[in-house]
């Protein structure tokens, strides 16, 4: 989100991080009471769900990004980050 909106950095690095909320949300019933404490529901607040997925914006990222995640990751999938 930082990035999004313009933090003055060169480059980023992002280690085994959630980028589609949404997802998350669908796929992991244990992140289901996180994700309403810290957005609400996905049906009445799904836009705030997509402000936190880097993957509806990735577009909008001007720097360049190392990502770090293993393809054994058991909380997020692989395909998130590809």
């Amino acid at each position: 989100m930082a990035l999004r909106k313009g933090i003055d950095i060169k480059a980023a690095a992002v280690i085994s991080g959630l980028a589609d909320f949404l997802d998350g949300y669908n796929k992991r019933n244990d992140m289901k009471p996180i994700c309403e404490r810290i957005v609400g529901h996905p049906d009445t607040h799904k836009n705030e769900y997509i402000a936190r997925s880097a993957t509806y914006w990735a577009d909008e990222i001007n720097v360049p990004i190392l990502i770090i995640h293993g393809a054994k990751d058991k909380h997020v999938p692989v395909e998130q980050v590809r």
